[in-house]
């Protein structure tokens, strides 16, 4: 498929002028995780960050999040109760992770992420990637 391919050839543009750059670009790690999370994306695993998975509400700043995979997306505090195997999710990964599912691999490494935001996006896609599996 031309898109599959697309997120292909655009990461591998990423990595290869990071490499012929004098100074590299830090945030590959963050280029690898966009890339995974756009695949998904494409293959139909697209996750719904903008408004609750179960009351449909948009997503307040300042509660308390969680990430469903059954649902597809993001759970508020308020509705948590009636979703099993949900996992935590702070604000900081919902905004990451809006910009890189909609972003052109190309802009990824100019965001700005701190080290617990990335860890957090590879855990979360570690754990989205093997639900995707079984």
């Amino acid at each position: 498929d031309e898109a599959l391919f697309g997120i292909f050839k655009s990461y591998l543009d990423v990595v290869g002028q990071n490499a012929r750059d004098e100074r590299p670009l830090p945030p590959i790690r963050l280029v690898t995780e966009a890339a995974y999370y756009q695949l998904f994306a494409l293959l139909g695993y697209r996750l719904e960050l903008s408004v609750c998975g179960i009351s449909q509400e948009r997503l307040r700043s300042g509660g308390k999040f969680f990430l469903s995979f059954e649902v597809g997306g993001v759970v508020s505090g308020e509705h948590v109760r009636d979703v099993k195997d949900t996992q935590p999710i702070s604000e900081s990964a919902i905004k990451a992770l809006r910009l890189i599912v909609k972003e052109p691999l190309l802009h990824i490494p100019k965001i700005v992420l701190d080290d617990s935001t990335q860890d957090e996006l590879s855990r979360l896609r570690i754990a989205y990637g093997r639900w995707i599996r079984n």
